[in-house]
């Protein structure tokens, strides 16, 4: 008959090899991959320009889980011109 010691020593080996194989099962689940754009959200800096001042936006688009996700934006504007990388 196994002694009391053994008996632990054999459960935390158990216990170790369970924590081993969930770690690789988490490790080898991929990422979820993000869906179509569902919102734009446009950056500005807090501020007040002038008539021939410039002004520098940012836009990123986002999934409807919130994931950034890659997609061409294209800028434009009816008082005065913008260009592709949002410098209006």
């Amino acid at each position: 008959m196994a002694g009391l010691g053994e008996m632990m020593s054999k459960q935390h080996s158990a216990v170790l090899l369970c924590s081993l194989l969930l770690a690789s099962l988490l490790t080898s689940i991929p990422a979820t991959a993000a869906g179509p754009p569902a919102q734009i959200v446009i950056s500005t800096p807090s501020t007040t320009i002038s008539s021939d001042g410039v002004l520098q936006m940012e836009a990123t688009l986002y999934d409807a889980l919130n994931n950034v996700v890659d997609g061409e934006i294209t800028w434009s504007a009816s008082n005065g011109t913008i260009e592709p990388s949002g410098l209006f």
